[in-house]
């Protein structure tokens, strides 16, 4: 995994490389990047992300991820990590409402320039609420807002081509 230099707003900041290719199961999509992340250049390494990572192991959705670099691990097994909004921030409070807007238009494209159209998984309700009101009105359809995932995220490993918003609460993992 690796970071990467980008211009937001006429700004140039480093923030996590995204993590996608054509023919991934599903993407994991966060709000934004945590500067603790950025600055260990993995996705999902604070408190809450060390919590995602444990999740997806216990539900057996990926294997042998070694500490530090889930990210990579998980990529290799078909899974892709990309964030609602690309800046930075300590918490959700720090990012403004235009940037959240702005970001749900651009999140439409950036999967789907691989082929396939794989799941698209919000782990932060925040960010899945935000994208929810945009994709609606397009052909993605919004299936489930998720407390109970067990069932669910067990089926991935049986995914199916159409692209769907699924909602995960993180509350719910």
């Amino acid at each position: 995994m690796a970071t990467e230099r980008i211009i937001i707003d006429g700004q140039e900041m480093e923030t996590l490389k995204e993590l996608l290719r054509p023919n991934l199961k599903a993407i994991f999509i966060w709000l934004n990047p945590s500067p603790s992340s950025v600055a260990k250049e993995h996705y999902f390494q604070g408190r809450l992300g060390r919590r995602f990572w444990q999740r997806l192991q216990e539900y057996g959705i990926v294997a042998g991820l070694m500490q530090g670099r889930e990210d990579d691990d998980a990529f290799a097994q078909g899974f892709g990590f990309a964030d609602l909004v690309r800046r930075p921030t300590p918490n959700a409070k720090h990012l403004r409402t235009s940037e959240k807007r702005a970001a749900v238009d651009d999140l439409l494209h950036r999967p789907s320039k691989g082929r396939g159209r794989p799941k698209i998984i919000f782990v932060y309700k925040e960010a899945a609420r935000w994208a929810q009101t945009s994709l609606e009105a397009s052909d993605i359809k919004c299936t489930v807002r998720l407390r109970r995932i067990c069932n669910w995220i067990r089926s991935l490993a049986e995914c199916s081509n159409s692209s769907e918003l699924l909602t995960i609460d993180y509350v719910g993992l």
